[in-house]
């Protein structure tokens, strides 16, 4: 009886599952089945219902959004699923995969009162996807990438699966972070420099912009949006004396703490890493546990200051805390974290190896276990978009391990923002100072004729930039003309050690613009002048490494050069000191000085 009223389609679905044909022959001896008639158009319109959704205009379908959740897909999936089947013969729908049989509801009292409606056939709406879609776009920082968690740190994997160490070298610059992560047990130890895709400066794209945007509602994006507080400046809040709240610096003005916006940040790059690793190296290193440590970068000068150092660390661990937290980073529940680090309120278990290494010893670690190394005193010169960073260390060995005393470390709010600010001072100078020349002491002094006459040359105003700009260049030649002093006079005095060209890397951003070149030039020649043994500077380039897996050529590399040193770690990175660490050295008293009898002595 079946196979008459379903023919070939009862016989293969005997084949496949003899339970669900059972079901049907059942069915069909329980109530006969209408014959169904289908006109030329409802068989295509079924068809078509039956058919995938088509493209949206925006988005060009729900599968080509970047970072769409897994249950948005379930549920559009199910939704369609319920209004495609419901017009399919129960036949249709047993062989369409639902195993489960249908049972028949009884009629309720709200059935009984108000007679059946005819079912009217009816499409899904796109403006319901459409409005899914964009509330997804909205919240793209919430998950990265797709099926990844936005809070997960390991590939899916059973209990026997080995432990695998992996090291994240985080450079949390002024103006922009680096981060690669690295494999040390793994063959020739690689590292990867991290793409932050449509995050990224479109300069460079491993270079995240050092920027929070906080909604209204306390959620927290890397990425700028309308109507979100946008703060940036995030690190330099972090090196004031005592860190306080920062103010947004456009969007709806908004006072937040220093720490809670530090540590929003970190947390948000933090989860884009995990996910980006977990996301393009599953073919890889999918079939391990992953055991994560992480270092942050500081300025030498900063992480020789405990109090700093330790606001530092407690941005670093709330930063951990919050983005293992499930839900989006918000405001709030950043502090949140920041109390639970203070008052130990989380599982060290849960918690990293996390450690703070000084930024020169890391920018150079390339450079130490390079060919091109050389031992003894070297000046590393670090310009970045807010501060300029200047540390001198030496470079040696012991016992068999590389040592690097920091000598010397000093900064100064000398970036090339700064710069540019004191730039456009000189041209605000310029246009106040120019039409105050047609107010003088002469009360008959004729008016100008033209408005014109009210704007300065192009001479004037060269002029005035002129004289902020040298007024600029001479802090610079000051700070690192105070290093140099420190170094001929108690920290480095050996006159031996001051034969030849002192080794000098100039790095950062900024550190390619004329105006630091010549800043370093200038001390070249007075060290030549000072020192009749010096023969000035020479500069020292940073070679890429071998492993190291990034698209960039070998005169980019400084860029990620802190990055890739703090992704070894302190175990593996070498021995250093902090220079109040290290006693001044006392100078030699020459004889002929020792027996001069000055006035004073009289």
């Amino acid at each position: 009886m079946g196979s008459k009223k379903f023919g070939s389609l009862y016989e293969s679905i005997l084949d496949k599952s003899p339970d669900t044909a059972k079901r049907l022959k059942e069915m069909a001896k329980s109530k006969p089945m209408q014959p169904k008639t289908h006109r030329v158009a409802d068989a295509k319109e079924e068809k078509k219902a039956v058919a995938p959704s088509e493209p949206l205009p925006e988005a060009q379908g729900r599968g080509m959004i970047p970072g769409l959740p897994e249950e948005f897909k379930q549920e559009e999936s199910a939704a369609q699923r319920k209004d495609t089947n419901s017009e399919k013969p129960a036949a249709a729908r047993q062989a369409a995969g639902k195993q489960t049989p249908i049972t028949p509801k009884l009629p309720t009292a709200r059935a009984k009162a108000y007679p059946k409606r005819t079912p009217v056939a009816r499409k899904p709406s796109p403006q319901i996807n459409l409005r899914k879609q964009k509330a997804i776009l909205k919240n793209r920082n919430v998950r990265f990438f797709d099926n990844i968690q936005e809070n997960a740190c390991q590939f899916v994997r059973d209990g026997n699966s080995q432990s695998l160490d992996i090291f994240a070298g985080f450079d949390f610059g002024t103006s922009s972070t680096k981060i690669v992560v690295r494999i040390p047990n793994w063959p020739s130890s690689p590292g990867f420099a991290v793409p932050f895709g449509d995050l990224a400066h479109s300069s460079l794209e491993y270079l995240l912009p050092t920027r929070l945007a906080i909604r209204k509602d306390g959620q927290c994006f890397l990425q700028a949006e309308k109507g979100a507080s946008i703060f940036t400046d995030i690190k330099v809040g972090l090196m004031r004396e005592h860190p306080e709240n920062i103010e947004s610096v456009s969007g709806p003005p908004r006072s937040v703490s220093a720490e809670t916006v530090a540590a929003a940040y970190v947390a948000l790059a933090l989860r884009y890493v995990r996910c980006w690793f977990l996301a393009n190296k599953h073919d890889i290193f999918g079939g391990f546990r992953l055991n994560w440590h992480w270092s942050l970068g500081l300025p030498a000068a900063i992480k020789d200051k405990f109090n700093r150092r330790e606001v530092f660390e407690r941005v670093g661990k709330a930063a951990w805390v919050a983005s293992r937290r499930p839900g989006p980073i918000t405001a709030a529940g950043v502090g949140e974290a920041i109390e639970d680090v203070k008052a130990s309120r989380f599982s060290e278990d849960d918690m990293p190896v996390f450690e703070l290494l000084p930024e020169v010893i890391a920018e150079v670690m390339g450079y130490a276990r390079s060919k091109s190394r050389t031992e003894g005193l070297h000046l590393l010169i670090d310009v970045g978009a807010s501060t300029l960073d200047i540390c001198s260390f030496n470079l040696h060995s012991k016992d068999g391990e590389d040592h690097f005393p920091i000598l010397t470390a000093d900064i100064g709010s000398l970036g090339a923002k700064n710069l540019h600010e004191k730039r456009i001072e000189g041209v605000q100078r310029s246009a106040q100072k120019w039409p105050r020349r047609f107010m003088n002491d002469d009360p008959v002094a004729a008016i100008p004729e033209s408005c014109e006459d009210y704007a300065p040359s192009k001479e004037t105003i060269r002029s005035e930039i002129g004289d902020m700009e040298k007024a600029f260049k001479a802090e610079c030649q000051k700070l690192l003309g105070q290093t140099i002093t420190a170094l001929l006079t108690r920290r480095y005095p050996r006159p031996s050690r001051w034969s030849g060209a002192l080794p000098v890397f100039i790095c950062g951003g900024a550190g390619a613009m004329q105006i630091y070149q010549s800043v370093v030039d200038d001390i070249g020649r007075q060290l030549e002048k000072t020192r009749s043994s010096s023969q000035g500077i020479t500069r020292k380039s940073l070679p890429k490494p071998e492993f190291l897996d990034a698209g960039i050529d070998g005169d980019t590399y400084h860029r990620l050069a802190v990055a890739w040193g703090l992704s070894h770690g302190s175990f593996n990175i070498g021995e250093y000191d902090c220079p109040s660490e290290i006693e001044d050295i006392v100078p030699p008293v020459r004889k002929a000085e020792s027996q001069y009898i000055g006035k004073e002595q009289v």
